[in-house]
Order: C-alpha cells, then sequence, then structure tokens
C-alpha cells in the first residue's frame, strides 16, 4: 500500500543521507583503518586479478585497482572462485586474500583442497594465497583468532600441505632472519612486495 512504499522510500532516504558526507556530497565507503599494514599489503601487480575473502581486506571489493578484488565468497571455501576462473578463462594466475583468523579457523581446508584440486585440474596455472597475518580479528573487537599459531610454524603448516612456495613478506623481515621456518622459505621486507608477487605469479 501506499504507506508501505513511503517507509520505504524513507528507509532509502535515510541509508543514502547516512552513507553521504554533508560537507562536500561525495560518498564515503568504508575504509581500511589509519596505519593497518594491510592497506599497503592488498596492493597487487598490474593488470593481477585477486579475489576476495572474509575479513577487513573484503573491502578490497570497493578499492583502487591497485588493491581490488571480486567475487564474494563464504568463509572456509575461499580459492574455489578462483579455480573456476582458472578453469574457465586464459588466465595463467590469480591472487586469493585470506586472513590469518580465517586461515586458522577454516581456511587451511580451502588451502589443502585447492592444492589438490590445482595438481589435478590446472597443473599449468597457480594461485597465490595472500593471508594477512595480524594476529587479531579487527572486523568484529580485535579478538584474538582461536586456534591460531606462530607465522613459523604456518610455514610449517603451508609446507606439509604441499604449497609449491612459501614467502613471508614483513615490515621487520629481520626478526625471522633465524626463525625456524619450513625448508625453502624466503623472506622479504615490505617494500619488495610487488617485486615478490611478481615472481609468484610465474609459479604453477
Amino acid at each position: 500500500d501506499q504507506r508501505l512504499d513511503r517507509t520505504l522510500e524513507e528507509l532509502m532516504r535515510r541509508d543514502a543521507a547516512a552513507h553521504t558526507s554533508t560537507v562536500s556530497g561525495l560518498i564515503r565507503k568504508p575504509h581500511m583503518c589509519s596505519g593497518c599494514p594491510h592497506s599497503v599489503s592488498l596492493k597487487k601487480p598490474k593488470g593481477a586479478k585477486a579475489f576476495l575473502g572474509i575479513g577487513c581486506h573484503y573491502m578490497a571489493g570497493w578499492m583502487d585497482e591497485d588493491r581490488s578484488a571480486v567475487f564474494v565468497t563464504p568463509m572456509g571455501v575461499e580459492g574455489s572462485a578462483a579455480l573456476s576462473h582458472l578453469l574457465y578463462s586464459s588466465s595463467h594466475h590469480v591472487f586469493q586474500n585470506l586472513g590469518d583468523g580465517t586461515a586458522f579457523h577454516s581456511g587451511s581446508l580451502a588451502i589443502r583442497e585447492l592444492v589438490a584440486a590445482i595438481e589435478e585440474l590446472v597443473p599449468d596455472k597457480g594461485i597465490t594465497y595472500k593471508i594477512y597475518y595480524d594476529s587479531t580479528i579487527a572486523m568484529t573487537g580485535g579478538q584474538k583468532p582461536q586456534g591460531g599459531v606462530t607465522v613459523e610454524r604456518l610455514t610449517w603448516q603451508l609446507h606439509a600441505e604441499g604449497v609449491a612456495q612459501i614467502v613471508i613478506v614483513a615490515e621487520d623481515a629481520v626478526k625471522y632472519r633465524h626463525a625456524d621456518l619450513a625448508p625453502g622459505v624466503r623472506v622479504y621486507p615490505r617494500d619488495q612486495l610487488l617485486a615478490v608477487e611478481e615472481d609468484l605469479q610465474k609459479v604453477s
């Protein structure tokens, strides 16, 4: 009826007003917290395709081309859409965003599934998981991820799952110089992120 239509119109007007700055009239979308390292870590090589995961980095879905990512996915199956893309397109490589909390919760199973699936279905292509490690679940209040492991132990887990190449990119790369890392793990400072990602695009 007309009353319902008016109510719906009013709700839509309020929603639009809530997402519009009264000062400039510009739309202001949610963004990473000021100083968050993942705002930089989301960057990818020019022309590369990345897929969304559950977490703050989901906001990459509406960020600039340097950090953009596509396709909504449920928690625990990060990588399934990326695999489908590789199966039915000419793309040789894609990135898959994954938070450390999700990785500990169910993402490790997604990685295991993708390692097996790629070997079976697209052995000449590759997916690079970008695991954003910060030891906190920022999007819901900053809780400590349950079942979490250290970066060092995470490298051993990934190695055991058969991940072809494991790389750590960190603000303080020196602290991993004498760490107990899985065989073949390389460590780079964060300012070399794009160069590292360009190398990973060649892995299959």
